[in-house]
């Protein structure tokens, strides 16, 4: 694991601190976030920090074994799901009110700046050894 480009010291320290099979949500600014959560909060204006570049460079930086997002992502919002499906781990697509009930259980959330539809999803971390 390497994180040269990421610069947030909160998001680091959580991402550090997962153990296997621990679940982090990287999620756009709307997404309901449970009270008494962690939240990374990197939203600043809407579409800025946008969701793919978070994902992106927690998914190259961080060693995950699966990962679930809302079905109707891949209707609703092309840029993020063909993204999604290039991802090389395990996937599995829930409904989105699914996909809420599950964040439930997340370590903590990422929120970004993004306004696009579904733009969400639950990582699940796998040990490094």
């Amino acid at each position: 694991m390497t994180y040269d480009k990421i610069l947030n010291s909160e998001l680091l320290y959580v991402l550090s601190k997962l153990g296997h099979t621990q679940t982090i949500c990287i999620c756009d600014c709307g997404l309901p976030i449970p009270a008494g959560k962690t939240i990374i909060d990197l939203s600043f204006i809407p579409g800025c920090i946008d969701f793919l570049t978070v994902y992106n460079e927690i998914i190259r930086n961080s060693p995950f074994e699966k990962l679930y997002y809302a079905k109707e992502t891949a209707t609703a919002n092309a840029p993020v799901i063909n993204v999604i499906e290039k991802t090389d781990i395990e996937k599995e697509s829930i409904t989105h009110e699914e996909l809420k009930e599950k964040s439930r259980d997340c370590y903590a959330f990422v929120r970004t700046g993004e306004c696009t539809p579904y733009a969400n999803v639950i990582l699940q971390a796998k040990t490094i050894f």
